[in-house]
């Protein structure tokens, strides 16, 4: 039992730890793509941080990440990159706090297809905290206000992040957290080739220290959020990724000037709200 509890704390501390990373991420995407075109901004941040697992392939040799499965991999890859590609798109369009919190309704679109595809048991509880988020979803967007398209951008950014995460838990079953990263970043290369030459232009010297940084994040959160799941328990681990949407709120409030209405910010309360429910319960 203390172990149990031992392995809890870890955990939690991996786990913020990189959901802090994630939201520095995201704003320095956001100041980027202000300078850049967003799909250079996608691609170099796969370019910057596949260069810090390097010394780790170093280390272990080419076995730690060497794989039976690539196809699976490049699926999967294929999934999360888009995912985040639409990410960028929107947060360059959105407010951050909105963007990262209409990104984190994963958790709901994982039930509904968990339930439909696989005909998992649904509870009542978790149907009622999945509606609730869905209104806090609508006290953001605002349909019968100011909406803004590219809500449904960092929508469909969720729900192929639910696709990507049950690729993971499928490709978990034979590979570890680290190889599983390492392809991800990988993958992002040929994937996003393509769309960084579509409006490529040389970056400037001032932008290789963020790009470096940018890269040394992703790395670092990608580390801290597969051993932090991997120590605890998902059902306690996962909600604590929410951190990400308060940061990410704080910073456009006093980085970017983006001030959140109030019905933003009572939507953001209710998804957090919602995605914690639907995570720790299991009917």
């Amino acid at each position: 039992m203390q172990n149990a509890v031992r392995s809890d704390a870890k955990g939690a501390l991996y786990v913020v730890s990189g959901a802090l990373c994630f939201a520095a991420c995201g704003g320095l995407i956001k100041y980027l793509s202000r300078e850049l075109d967003w799909g250079m901004v996608g691609f170099l941040r796969h370019v910057f941080a596949l260069p810090f697992f390097l010394p780790m392939v170093w280390r272990r040799s080419w076995a730690t990440v060497a794989t039976t499965r690539p196809l699976a991999h490049f699926l999967r890859g294929a999934a999360g990159f888009t995912s985040f590609m639409l990410f960028v798109v929107a947060l360059t369009h959105l407010p951050i706090g909105d963007a990262f919190a209409l990104s984190y309704t994963t958790p709901f679109w994982s039930m509904i297809v968990a339930a439909i595809v696989f005909g998992e048991r649904v509870g009542p509880i978790r149907v009622a905290a999945t509606l609730l988020g869905f209104v806090g979803v609508l006290m953001i967007v605002k349909p019968g206000g100011e909406l803004n398209p590219f809500s449904f951008v960092a929508l469909f950014s969720a729900v192929l992040t639910c696709l990507a995460m049950m690729m993971v838990k499928q490709l978990s079953a034979t590979e570890p957290p680290d190889r599983i990263a390492f392809w991800f970043i990988f993958a992002g290369l040929p994937l996003g080739a393509p769309l960084a030459a579509v409006g490529w232009t040389p970056p400037e010297l001032h932008h290789l220290p963020w790009l470096v940084v940018l890269g040394a994040l992703t790395w670092l959160g990608q580390r801290c959020l597969s051993r932090g799941y991997a120590l605890g328990q998902f059902s306690k681990m996962s909600p604590l990724v929410f951190v990400q949407v308060g940061v990410a709120t704080l910073m456009g409030i006093f980085v970017f000037g983006e001030v959140p209405d109030v019905l933003a910010v009572i939507g953001m309360i209710l998804i957090a709200a919602g995605a914690i429910v639907v995570v720790r319960r299991g009917g």
